[in-house]
């Protein structure tokens, strides 16, 4: 387990490598456009260095961004960096769930791979949820 780094006077993110997925803590008071920008930029970082291809976000700010910074910082993020990731996110705020799911949607629209959760162990089973695709099995003909 990683101690909680210190990214920003506004937030923390602590990293634990699990078997087959990356999990990323946010934990913090305020969210805004810069504090998103910022630990998407430091999650986009680990993800390159543990070549994970599955990242469960436990968010646990205790405000929310407002709808319009969300979009705009969904638009302006260069989405390479989670190219090929499959994305599962949880937000310990239940009151989050609106912006989150608008701003999941937005992303999708943009050719992320992502969901978002008001349940932690819904997130874990579809983030390790394997299809018949993935597997490489045929349907019988």
């Amino acid at each position: 387990m990683n101690l909680p780094q210190p990214d920003s006077p506004h937030f923390e993110i602590n990293f634990e490598n699990e078997l087959e997925y990356l999990r990323a803590e946010v934990t913090g008071e305020h969210d805004s456009y810069d504090v998103t920008i910022a630990y998407w930029d430091r999650i986009a970082r680990e993800l390159r260095a543990t070549g994970h291809k599955k990242l469960l976000v436990v968010e646990m700010l205790q405000d929310n961004i407002d709808v319009k910074d969300a979009f705009r910082a969904i638009r302006e993020r260069d989405k390479s960096s989670f190219e090929g990731v499959k994305i599962a996110f949880f937000d310990m705020k239940k009151d989050h769930v609106p912006i989150n799911s608008f701003g999941a949607a937005a992303a999708a629209h943009l050719g992320y791979q992502i969901e978002v959760f008001s349940n932690l162990h819904a997130a874990k089973d579809w983030l390790l949820a394997v299809k018949s695709q993935d597997r490489g099995d045929q349907l019988p003909e």
